[in-house]
C-alpha cells in the first residue's frame, strides 16, 4: 500500500513543523514555497516553549537550551510601546534561523519545493490537487494550508477572510493587514 501523500503549502516554521509531524506518522509529504530561494532570516529573534522542545524531541528534531538565551519575564507593549503587563515565564530566545533550520534540515531537499506559487486546488472525494502558477500540478491526500498571513489557501476556501488577532489581556480583536 502506497504511503499517503501531504501537499504542504508554505515553508516556512508552520509548514515545517507540518511537514515533520506528518512524516513522524508515516506520511509522504512535499512542502512548497512561493519564494524562488530559499527562506533566510525572519526577524532578530522568536521566543521558544517547553513545548517546542518537546515536539522537537519527540520528532528527533535537535532543539535544545543551547539553542538561544533563556529568560524568566516577559513584558507586554501596547501599540504606543507602553508596558502594561509583566509575567514571570521559562522560555527560551533564540533566532528565526536556527528555528528554521532545525525543522528544515530533515526533510529532504526533493520534497522541499521553491518557487511554487499556488493559485488553484481541485478536490474530489479520494484526492486532492494543488494547482501552480507554473502549470504544474501535484496530488495529494491532504493539502496543509501553512502559508502565513497573505494566505492563498485562506483566499481559496475562505474569500474575504483576514486573520484576527485576540491581543492579550486586553480583549480586542484587531484585524491583521
Amino acid at each position: 500500500m502506497a504511503k499517503q501523500r501531504a501537499l504542504i503549502i508554505g515553508g516556512s516554521v508552520g509548514g515545517l513543523f507540518a511537514a515533520n509531524m506528518l512524516r513522524s506518522i508515516g506520511w509522504d509529504t512535499t512542502v512548497f514555497e512561493r519564494n524562488a530561494e530559499e527562506l533566510a532570516g525572519r526577524g532578530a529573534g522568536i521566543s521558544t516553549h517547553p513545548q517546542l522542545h518537546a515536539v522537537t524531541k519527540r520528532l528527533g528534531i535537535l532543539f535544545d537550551d543551547s539553542m538561544g538565551i533563556a529568560v524568566n519575564s516577559v513584558v507586554f507593549l501596547d501599540h504606543d510601546g507602553r508596558a502594561y503587563d509583566q509575567r514571570d515565564t521559562v522560555r527560551l530566545m533564540s533566532s528565526w534561523g536556527r528555528v528554521f533550520r532545525s525543522l528544515r534540515d530533515p526533510i529532504p531537499d526533493e520534497s522541499y519545493r521553491l518557487g511554487k506559487s499556488l493559485v488553484r486546488v481541485e478536490q474530489d472525494a479520494r484526492s486532492v490537487t494543488a494547482i501552480f502558477a507554473d502549470g504544474t500540478r501535484e496530488l495529494g491526500d491532504l493539502l496543509v494550508g501553512a502559508d502565513g498571513g497573505r494566505s492563498t489557501v485562506r483566499e481559496l476556501f475562505l474569500p474575504g477572510r483576514q486573520p484576527e488577532l485576540l491581543w492579550p489581556r486586553q480583549g480586542l480583536r484587531k484585524s491583521r493587514d
